[in-house]
């Protein structure tokens, strides 16, 4: 009989450990998605009132109202959701919100999680792209006198250029090419600036 006792015991503590394990890893795993997909519907939302001119709203109320609905929108949840709009400014690009949510955990008991965020829009500038020349001279004299060049090529910054094919010339056999340092040239760096090269010949 004691032993029986023991058992039923025993039992009943698993079964109250693994439901307590359960709803804490519940609301943690809650906790992370309500997280994760808040801050992207956030985002998300900011970046729609700034970038969409038929979202634009004309007063703050209205802010207010269009970024509920499309934060309402983007979380995915058929949980129950309470957004609390804590600031939104349209000029400015600044929305913050309190989110709250209901969720039934594995247990059978309602859970809540609250999650607070603001974000700013930055717009991304873009930038036109910067290009470089690469000029190779048939000599170092060539070089230094602005003579003419052998090859100009035009590369966008920061990609590489590859060697042109020799050049053929009746001063020597060819070496490779030298930049303006006279350091042999390593076209496995990227160009970032001006550069200049001139056949080395022996």
């Amino acid at each position: 009989m004691k032993n029986i006792v023991i058992i039923f015991m025993s039992a009943a503590a698993g079964v109250l450990t693994l439901a307590i394990l359960m709803t804490v890893m519940g609301r943690m795993n809650r906790r992370v998605e309500l997280e994760s997909s808040l801050s992207s519907a956030l985002e998300k939302t900011l970046e729609r009132m700034m970038t969409e001119n038929h979202l634009y709203p004309d007063t703050q109320e209205e802010a207010v109202a269009e970024s509920v609905e499309m934060l309402a929108a983007a979380l995915d949840t058929d949980s129950k959701v309470t957004v609390q709009v804590m600031k939104a400014d349209v000029e400015k690009g600044a929305l913050a919100v309190r989110v709250q949510e209901e969720f039934v955990q594995p247990d059978g008991s309602t859970g809540v999680e609250e999650w607070e965020r603001m974000v700013i829009w930055e717009p991304c500038e873009t930038k036109e792209p910067v290009y470089c020349s690469v000029r190779f001279y048939p000599t170092k004299e060539a070089m230094l006198s602005g003579g003419e060049c052998y090859k100009v090529y035009s590369v966008m910054e920061g990609d590489r250029v590859a060697a042109p094919a020799e050049p053929l010339s009746g001063n020597g056999r060819f070496l490779g090419w030298k930049d303006s340092n006279d350091y042999m040239a390593d076209f496995s760096l990227p160009v970032e600036q001006e550069r200049v090269y001139y056949a080395q010949w022996g």
